[in-house]
């Protein structure tokens, strides 16, 4: 399921996936969208993933090529989410991609919010740092 609250004054959208998505549901995602981007020339996005994304084939490759084709039309893109995967995906596809991206973790939905609609987070810098600890709480490989 996909559910999406827009706010097109502001030039944001949130986006929720919470398993699988359809058709119908990307396509009125990428409507709102395309509409703050019309209207803003860049879109600030929160994606919350609260369970795997599952989509057919077909929007799948949909996906991509909307992602393909807005390439630079990005401001703010803040993921929330637990899923490593995820965030190694976000990681690369942010280091070739002009927007600003955070990933925050579930507990931090609020101060996503706060920081893709453009203000702080108010709190330290939100990053999850998945790699795993070693005993002594260093990041790195046990």
């Amino acid at each position: 399921m996909l559910t999406i609250m827009p706010d097109v004054s502001l030039g944001f959208i949130e986006v929720t996936i919470d398993g699988a998505v359809t058709a119908d549901e990307f396509e009125g995602a990428v409507a709102a969208i395309d509409e703050i981007i019309a209207r803003h020339g860049k879109a600030n996005v929160l994606e919350v993933i609260r369970r795997k994304k599952k989509m057919s084939l077909q929007v799948w490759w949909r996906d991509v090529k909307f992602s393909i084709s807005h390439f630079g039309k990005f401001g703010r893109y803040a993921v929330v989410t637990g899923n490593q995967w995820y965030v190694w995906m976000m990681r690369v596809f942010g280091a070739f991609n002009p927007m600003q991206v955070r990933i925050f973790a579930m507990a931090d939905v609020e101060a996503a919010r706060v920081w893709a609609r453009g203000g702080s987070p108010g709190k330290r810098d939100q990053f999850v740092d998945f790699r795993p600890k070693a005993s002594n709480g260093i990041p790195g490989v046990p």
